[in-house]
């Protein structure tokens, strides 16, 4: 081969593996900023939190429409969280199940294990986002507000015959790549079956919105869109066909609860 063109081949080679480093940094640089602005996060909550719970057919279609606006008071006596519900109390008994107003995401500290793996670059609501697939696994109490908390041994997205994460649960961030804020999440998972909810799995899209408090970036959920299903089971343990449905929760009044953890 001609020296000449080896030494470019070279080169480029060189270049290419530089930007391919660079780019590496770049993208682990963004997800650990991700990560300190999350940690900034914890504990701040939504005082108040709109529902619409809508029943689907399976291709989508509206049968069934139910709201309830949710006032939650801080009281640090007793039961740290005080909550009152006005309209159809009913949403909360599947709501409850599927996560507490504030949902999980991939830089929780009690996670049991993790992966993450940068997909691109992607602008959302006008913010240059760096989007990242993760895998999770984690104890699902971890889902739920609980000042004395105590795992449930029951672990989502964890294979334990294999010793590794299942690929069962999972969360697509995006994430500014300006500040760390999470812009938008989709979660990806099911819970264990219950005497009221069998095989419920779910997809959420949730939608932030960060500040700077005491010059520190943080990031909450306002606007929170979960899709599912389940089979309802009845009292001679049979179940029926499958429920679709649509949770849309909208969370204002966000404050810090000095009290709010998960683990």
């Amino acid at each position: 081969m001609n020296k000449r063109v080896l030494s470019c081949m070279l080169i480029l080679l060189g270049l290419t593996t530089a930007l391919f480093a660079a780019g590496n940094a770049e993208t682990s640089a963004v997800w650990n900023k991700a990560n300190a602005v999350a940690d900034s996060s914890v504990g701040y909550i939504p005082l108040a939190r709109s529902l619409t719970f809508e029943q689907l057919t399976k291709d989508g279609q509206v049968i069934d429409s139910k709201t309830a606006e949710v006032s939650n008071e801080l009281t640090h006596y007793g039961s740290t969280i005080e909550r009152t519900v006005l309209g159809d109390n009913s949403i909360l008994a599947l709501a409850d199940v599927i996560y507490d107003g504030t949902v999980i995401t991939p830089f929780e500290n009690d996670l049991m294990d993790y992966s993450y793996t940068y997909v691109e670059d992607q602008t959302v609501n006008g913010v240059k986002c760096a989007v990242y697939d993760t895998k999770i696994a984690f104890d699902q109490a971890l889902l739920y507000f609980n000042d004395n908390y105590s795992a449930s041994g029951n672990i989502i997205g964890w294979n334990s015959d294999d010793g590794e994460l299942s690929g069962d649960a999972t969360i697509r961030v995006y994430v500014d790549k300006a500040t760390g804020a999470i812009v938008k999440q989709i979660n990806n998972y099911s819970l264990a079956d219950s005497k009221v909810f069998n095989n419920l799995a779910f997809t959420q899209e949730v939608t932030y919105e960060s500040k700077t408090v005491d010059g520190k970036t943080i990031a909450y959920p306002i606007n929170t869109i979960t899709k599912g299903s389940y089979k309802t089971i009845t009292s001679g343990s049979s179940i029926k066909d499958a429920v679709y449905f649509q949770i849309i929760d909208n969370a204002s009044n966000v404050v810090l609860d000095s009290k709010f953890s998960r683990g």
